[in-house]
């Protein structure tokens, strides 16, 4: 029994793992695709939240800083609406994004603004630990099939911590899925800022 359960395991990593890498090719044609177009998101209670994908022309130095060009050169997504405790309501607290890529990676950056900065609780370092969530954390779901079911969840803090899960049939998560990338945040008087780089292959 136990080997055919684990036979039944490393089959169901292997499609998973197969999935993975035919999105990262759509995820590639896509981006190739877009260049720096609008891309504008759908009507929400609080206005219209729009954003940009940026080509990147200079290597990102993945530090935290938000000291490139780009962060000067492009306005920021930063209309974010709430989930808990009001849903649809303005953020109380102001973040501004970027997304962003080159022919390696995908970019993901973030200044998180916090009005009380000396109040974030910051003290989880492991890997997938679901205790992230009492820390102050940064969290991307990207959707590339665009059906508000499934995708894959990428979640860090200002330290660096780092927690990813596939995510299926809306609440089915993978907690045992797990994809190479990279996170770098600083902590400021204004709260802290994020990168994070998400490798197409």
């Amino acid at each position: 029994v136990s080997d055919r359960l684990w036979a039944q395991q490393i089959d169901a990593q292997e499609r998973l793992e197969d999935n993975w890498r035919e999105i990262q090719d759509y995820m590639i044609q896509l981006m190739n695709w877009a260049g720096t177009e609008t891309i504008q998101a759908e009507e929400l209670t609080c206005g219209t939240a729009e954003g940009i994908t940026i080509r990147l022309t200079e290597p990102l130095e993945l530090d935290g800083t938000l000291d490139e060009s780009v962060y000067r050169d492009y306005a920021p997504a930063s209309e974010f609406i709430q989930q808990e405790p009001h849903e649809g309501q303005p953020s109380t607290e102001r973040t501004e994004a970027w997304v962003m890529f080159d022919r390696d990676n995908l970019y993901i950056a973030a200044r998180c603004l916090d009005s009380h900065p000396e109040r974030m609780v910051v003290n989880e370092m492991r890997r997938d630990s679901q205790t992230i969530f009492n820390n102050e954390n940064f969290t991307v779901a990207i959707d590339p099939f665009y059906d508000r079911r499934s995708g894959f969840f990428f979640q860090t803090n200002p330290l660096g911590a780092i927690r990813d899960q596939e995510v299926g049939s809306e609440r089915e998560n993978n907690n045992d899925w797990n994809t190479i990338w990279d996170s770098r945040a600083q902590r400021n008087a204004k709260g802290w800022t994020v990168e994070i780089a998400i490798p197409f292959r």
